[in-house]
């Protein structure tokens, strides 16, 4: 009796504590997001030096035959309902997905959701360096080249959920719209094996990639950029992880890889 009487004590102890680590993440990542929003906007460059990066971009996807965007850009124009369709994909999946990502992986896979936060939060970093150093004006903001701003032009009514204050329009490279829809991919693909699951995971990151050509927001060297500082975000967190466990500052074992997490028998 004494037992339960103690177990009962305890039980709303380990709640509120347990809300009270859940409300700090929330707040730790919420303020990340705005920080980060905020400095991106703060560092926005020049006109002049963002459109002379972008033309380098330009050469260099000339150089490389890589330069196919404009063509993309005006067979999906030329599609019905298309540039709306892809402009809800880049204005409404992004921060709901990465939202929804983090949430999920924090009450699911808590060792994982370790290493995503930290993946974002290091890749932000990075990328403000980039904002800070080389802004680069997005394709929509070079209409020489045959670019349209679909966002602004095609669908004029369609609702933009990013403040104001946030924006900078020179923020192209690298592009985290397409680094981030990869950390996210990665995160499901890490912690299910049901075919369904890794099959949208596989389309989320195609499709932001079909997002941010249609509309004309990056190009595709900035979207590969972004995949190469997730992945060098991504290798920080983990090389910190391993010199952590090594030198003893970690709490008991060390969490589980996120690439050998076991799952149960019905995963998905």
């Amino acid at each position: 009796m004494r037992q339960d009487t103690t177990h009962a004590y305890r039980a709303p102890l380990v709640a509120h504590r347990s809300l009270l680590i859940a409300a700090r993440e929330a707040a730790l990542c919420v303020a990340g997001y705005v920080g980060y929003s905020l400095l991106r906007s703060v560092v926005a460059g020049d006109q002049g030096t963002a459109s002379a990066h972008a033309r380098q971009i330009i050469h260099l996807e000339r150089v490389l035959h890589l330069f196919q965007e404009p063509a993309l850009q005006r067979w999906a124009l030329g599609v019905p309902g298309m540039a709306r369709f892809w402009n809800g994909v880049y204005l409404w999946m992004h921060t709901p997905l990465v939202i929804f990502t983090l949430v999920y992986l924090y009450m699911r896979r808590r060792p994982t959701y370790v290493v995503i936060r930290n993946v974002f939060f290091i890749s932000a970093a990075i990328g403000l360096l980039f904002y800070t150093f080389y802004p680069t004006a997005p394709p929509r903001l070079m209409p020489e080249y045959g670019f349209v701003d679909t966002i602004a032009t095609v669908a004029r009514n369609s609702p933009d959920v990013r403040p104001g204050a946030f924006e900078n329009a020179y923020a192209a490279v690298p592009s985290l719209h397409v680094g981030w829809a990869l950390m996210i991919a990665l995160a499901f693909w890490w912690t299910t094996r049901h075919w369904i699951v890794r099959a949208l995971a596989v389309i989320e990151v195609v499709g932001m990639i079909a997002a941010v050509t249609f509309t004309a927001n990056h190009f595709f060297f900035d979207g590969a950029f972004g995949i190469a500082v997730v992945l060098t975000a991504l290798a920080i967190v983990r090389a910190a992880q391993r010199w952590a466990t090594k030198h003893g500052y970690t709490k008991g074992a060390a969490p589980a890889s996120p690439t050998t997490v076991r799952q149960p028998p019905s995963s998905g």
